[in-house]
């Protein structure tokens, strides 16, 4: 015990572990917060070298306690200690001398609350940094995998690609083999069905993102497709189409709808007609949100009311329910067919 009880009761009040040490580093009393750290009975801390309760090196430990020995200034410097989970921890720990009536003495702080707090933070710097590199490491395995598939969806289309020009050059030549008028007109229906959806193939291959594609540029290249197979020179035909992004599954069901009006128009609006006009229109719907309206219109001979619906037009239907789209028709003064996609 130092000569002044005053002193050890000062230290017993302090909660933070606290020693006084005399010149050669021996505990003279140690207070309850420190026994409680160490996990020492109290009465086993005094009487012994701090060196033989601490973890710090020797020749680390002495110089600092030189210092703080020789100086009535609080010293600052740091221990090596084991705390109640038996991990080393690097502890903050000031010093300075004090004069008691026993003689000088070494009062030695340890500023453990500190060193845990500091310890929790770069515990929690590196769970964090550990979260970081197994999210990159997510983050690379998902691009690769999307370019993976990515790649892997491209060589499907391209081969979809091939396969329809395949086809389609089969049903040209059969077309043009075909001797009975209704037989080649037969061939033909299917020969442009095929190539609507070549069409939306080649858009889609054309574009890195093959989600979707251009409807403007789609709708003109099928109206043009579909006027040259007919031939019909004297049809004036329009088509104001406004941007618009539709997807690939939509694309397909738009271009077999629009090429079933288009070819029904060129091959029943105009018969017996020297010339005629045909206008398609692509449009977003302006009162309904994410939905795109094809309109084909021609001035031809119309539609009688009692007229059976053709296979063309029960083709059309059938594609407009499956996206729950909508499709009418208009016959005064011509024929105007309207359909509606939700995009």
């Amino acid at each position: 015990m130092p000569a002044n009880p005053d002193a050890a009761a000062v230290l017993d009040a302090l909660d933070e572990p606290a020693f006084l040490l005399d010149r050669g580093g021996v505990v003279r009393h140690a207070n309850p917060a420190a026994a409680q750290f160490l996990r020492r009975p109290l009465a086993t801390l005094n009487g012994q070298p701090l060196a033989a309760l601490v973890a710090s090196p020797a020749d680390r430990l002495a110089p600092f306690l030189d210092l703080c020995a020789r100086s009535s200034q609080s010293m600052v410097g740091g221990l090596v200690v084991t705390d109640q989970e038996g991990r080393s921890l690097s502890c903050p720990a000031r010093g300075c001398r004090i004069a008691l009536a026993g003689g000088a003495f070494t009062l030695l702080r340890l500023q453990v609350g500190e060193a845990k707090r500091f310890r929790a933070l770069t515990d929690k710097t590196i769970s964090l940094n550990a979260e970081l590199t197994e999210n990159k490491r997510i983050r690379r395995d998902l691009k690769l995998a999307l370019e993976e598939k990515e790649v892997l969806l491209r060589e499907v289309n391209h081969r979809v690609k091939n396969n329809l020009q395949m086809l389609q050059g089969v049903l040209s030549l059969t077309e043009r083999a075909t001797a009975d008028e209704r037989s080649r007109e037969a061939v033909r229906s299917v020969r442009l069905r095929v190539e609507a959806m070549g069409l939306v193939q080649r858009l889609l291959y054309q574009k890195d993102d093959v989600s979707g594609i251009d409807g403007a540029a789609f709708i003109r290249l099928l109206v043009d497709n579909c006027v040259s197979a007919f031939g019909r020179s004297d049809i004036a035909v329009t088509t104001t189409c406004e941007p618009v992004e539709v997807r690939s599954d939509t694309a397909f069901l738009l271009g077999l709808a629009a090429n079933e009006l288009i070819t029904n128009a060129l091959k029943y609006a105009f018969t017996d007609r020297p010339a005629g006009a045909l206008a398609v229109d692509l449009t977003p719907h302006g009162q309904r949100a994410g939905v795109i309206r094809l309109v084909v219109a021609d001035d031809g001979v119309g539609m009688a009311a009692d007229a059976p619906p053709g296979t063309g037009l029960a083709l059309v239907r059938h594609l407009v329910r499956r996206p729950g789209g909508s499709f009418s028709v208009e016959s005064s003064r011509g024929t105007r067919c309207i359909v509606e996609f939700p995009i």
